[in-house]
C-alpha cells in the first residue's frame, strides 16, 4: 500500500512519541511505500523558528538523515 505520512505523525515516529497511533506504527513497519512531503519540512522549519516546536536535535541535520533512514519517498 502507499501512505502519505503527514507532519505530526513524522514528528512522532522519529520521536517514538507515545501519542502515535498503534495503526500509524503498524503501517510504517511494514512493507508499504510511505510518502512524506516537502511541504511538511517547510511546516517543520518554520514552526521551529518560532518557537512552536521543539527539539533535541537540530532538525536540518537530522530530518534528511530520519528520511533516508527510513526510505521515504519524498513528494
Amino acid at each position: 500500500m502507499r501512505y502519505l505520512l503527514d507532519t505530526h505523525a513524522f514528528i512522532w515516529w522519529t520521536t517514538d512519541d507515545h501519542r502515535l497511533s498503534a495503526g500509524v506504527r503498524a503501517i510504517m513497519q511494514a512493507d508499504n511505500e510511505v510518502f512524506f512531503s516537502v511541504a511538511s519540512v517547510w511546516e517543520i522549519s518554520i514552526k521551529a523558528q518560532l518557537g512552536r516546536l521543539e527539539f533535541d536535535y537540530d532538525p536540518t541535520i537530522v530530518i534528511p538523515l530520519r528520511i533516508a533512514a527510513y526510505a521515504l519517498t519524498v513528494l
